[in-house]
């Protein structure tokens, strides 16, 4: 045990700062496994947007948001590379302030659990009741965002002496990947830290840095759209933060804003629709100084609840294939003629997405000539294009591609089809021109399981 005499001696040895003196910025980027800090973070946005499609009438929407989220996280394993594998957090606040209207996240005041195996992330909760899915989508989508802050502040680390008052570049591309769905012009943008102050506390000595963030973008995803910017739209951020640059200490604290501002494009059922954003975040976190909690190690007991991002597998009744949809689809059975027919249909994107699946049972297969048919309902799509055969396993089929008009608005539709003597099966995906779906993805989950 050290005694309070050497602990003296180490406060006075590390407030001996000198202003002129050089520093070799070394970092602690993560809390020790099996210790607990506190994350405070409070962030606020106000975002102007102006829309309008084939230079029609304007729409403008004003948003405002401010979140605040305090929790205690523990990490209970780790892979040898120090990434956390499993950890805890005990939520003491999450809410949202949007327009004036507060709201509550499920989990203030629960413990929830993190599970990462093969790189795939499973969330539990402590107790009942459940979480709302869509603050579990909210959970799981934090734990996996690109947006490392590390790699900013691994570009503090230069590796050379550094003294008070001294700037250096970082590079652009590991900050631009912090801003996830937008695509940054690395040749355009530039990233510059400056060491501003150094200091002590306790026993560690900790460094002011400023970071100043010029990029442009030339592109952006929003609500599903993927929009873009010709000229670039412009992003500039100012960040401060605090931290030990000896290593010793993982603490830190930070603040900045964000300003984000650009006009872009993007095609609308065939018609071009322009998007000016102009929008400002303001933002400050604060991680604690790690401490030794024996009770916030404890394992604890939770439900593991489902991804509700996750694609939903489907099998039909019959057992002859099995599909992924993105959301889970409905699902309706109609009698024909000469056929039984089950359709499983899903819609994403306030219904501007439609993914589809279904299989029609022949009444009498010995009266079924499979290329003949399957040319027949080729032919009833007009103007089909990007015709090509496919294979689905051992099975053979056709793709093409149409357009259909509805509402004013163009759509791309995309459509499988395979016929066999004993059944047809048919995949169809719906998307704005333009703007496709994952049509894919959709398409390489689809497995047929009896052979005909």
């Amino acid at each position: 045990m050290r005694t309070f005499v050497a602990i003296a001696l180490a406060v006075l040895a590390v407030s001996a700062v000198r202003a002129d003196e050089a520093y070799t910025i070394k970092l602690k980027l993560d809390v020790d496994t099996g210790l607990t800090a506190t994350h405070r973070s409070v962030l606020k946005m106000s975002k102007d947007l102006k829309a309008s499609l084939a230079g029609q009438k304007e729409f403008a929407d004003t948003v405002k948001n401010e979140d605040e989220t305090i929790y205690k996280q523990t990490a209970l394993e780790s892979d040898p590379s120090g990434n956390p594998t499993v950890w805890v957090r005990v939520y003491e606040k999450a809410t949202r302030n949007e327009n004036g209207q507060s709201v509550v996240a499920s989990y203030q005041g629960r413990t929830v659990l993190f599970v990462r195996v093969d790189d795939k992330l499973r969330v539990g909760v402590m107790g009942e009741p459940q979480l709302d899915p869509k603050d579990v989508s909210k959970l799981l989508k934090g734990a996996r965002a690109k947006s490392d802050p590390e790699a900013l502040y691994r570009g503090l680390m230069t590796g050379k002496p550094v003294k008070v008052g001294d700037s250096w570049s970082i590079p652009a591309k590991p900050v631009a990947a912090a801003f996830e769905g937008i695509v940054i012009d690395e040749g355009r943008s530039s990233v510059v830290a400056k060491l501003t102050k150094v200091y002590p506390k306790g026993t560690s000595i900790f460094g002011t840095f400023e970071i100043t963030a010029k990029l442009q973008y030339t592109g952006m995803t929003e609500d599903g759209q993927f929009i873009k910017y010709d000229p670039p739209g412009n992003l500039a951020s100012t960040l401060r933060v605090d931290m030990a640059i000896d290593g010793s200490s993982s603490e830190r604290s930070e603040a900045g804003t964000i300003e984000i501002k650009g006009e872009g494009r993007w095609l609308l059922g065939g018609m071009e629709a322009r998007l000016a954003t102009a929008a400002k975040l303001e933002g400050s976190t604060e991680l604690s100084a790690a401490v030794d909690d024996a009770t916030a190690r404890v394992r604890p007991k939770v439900t593991f609840l489902a991804d509700p991002d996750e694609w939903v597998e489907v099998k039909s009744n019959d057992g002859s294939f099995t599909i992924r949809f993105p959301v889970s689809p409905t699902a309706i059975t109609s009698r024909g003629k000469k056929t039984t027919t089950t359709r499983w249909t899903a819609g994403t994107h306030h219904g501007r997405r439609i993914y589809e699946a279904s299989v029609a049972e022949f009444d009498d297969p010995a009266s079924i000539k499979p290329g003949a048919l399957q040319k027949a309902v080729l032919a009833t799509n007009k103007g089909a294009r990007d015709i090509k055969e496919i294979k689905v396993g051992d099975f053979s089929g056709t793709e093409w591609r149409f357009d259909q008009e509805q509402s004013g608005a163009t759509y791309e539709v995309i459509r499988r089809v395979i016929i066999t003597k004993q059944r047809a099966f048919e995949l169809r995906v719906v998307a704005p021109k333009g703007n496709p779906a994952e049509a894919e993805k959709f398409f390489k989950s689809f497995e047929i399981l009896v052979k005909p």
